[in-house]
């Protein structure tokens, strides 16, 4: 209770936005209400800070064959990446793969055996893992091996440094550095967020 309650948390987030805005120099935001019943709909925050520093992306991230992108299988995505990162090397989301084989074709109760195979790091732990998951889901390691190919998925197969790199899923990881704030209400949030991003970035 000393940081409010949820309901009133919302009817704060101007007067947040009015504080934090000369506090954060360059930041943006934008409240989207319902435009009706008035009610919060949306809450969009861009810190100055990473505002700035994105802008210089492209200067930092270089053209060359040590760079990997993670995505999903967006053709257009990987289209890009060849038009602007000649150089680099393209690889799908072990998760992303994960809920494909879940979702489309109904490999839920062996699907820990993909991750297996997806993380192994030699190429013998690799095969053990794949036999086993091929033995159980023969027509999902076709689609793995020969559709997208063991290079795209397979730490044991990468033929670039992926850094250790294996989801792309960054809302996951906010999710999981914000478990306690997110029974806070809404400003007190993103203050959270403000200070834990000033912590890492200092």
């Amino acid at each position: 209770m000393v940081r409010g309650t949820a309901k009133n948390g919302y009817s704060c987030l101007p007067a947040f936005c009015y504080m934090f805005e000369p506090l954060n120099v360059g930041s943006s935001y934008c409240i989207m209400v319902n435009k009706y019943s008035h009610g919060f709909m949306y809450y969009f925050l861009a810190f100055g800070a990473c505002i700035k520093g994105f802008t210089h992306m492209r200067k930092v991230v270089v053209n060359e064959q040590d760079l990997c992108f993670i995505s999903d299988r967006h053709k257009s995505i990987a289209n890009n990446i060849i038009n602007v990162y000649n150089h680099a090397h393209h690889r799908y989301c072990m998760r992303y793969l994960g809920e494909n084989l879940r979702v489309n074709h109904h490999y839920r109760d062996y699907l820990y055996l993909y991750y297996n195979a997806a993380k192994a790091y030699s190429l013998e732990e690799f095969d053990n893992h794949f036999v086993e998951f091929k033995n159980k889901c023969p027509a999902a390691t076709v689609i793995l091996e020969y559709d997208f190919g063991f290079e795209k998925w397979s730490r044991a197969h990468f033929l670039d440094n992926r850094y250790d790199v294996m989801i792309t899923n960054i809302v996951e990881s906010l999710n999981v550095m914000l478990i306690d704030e997110r029974v806070y209400p809404v400003e007190s949030i993103f203050n959270s967020i403000a200070k834990r991003f000033g912590e890492l970035f200092r």
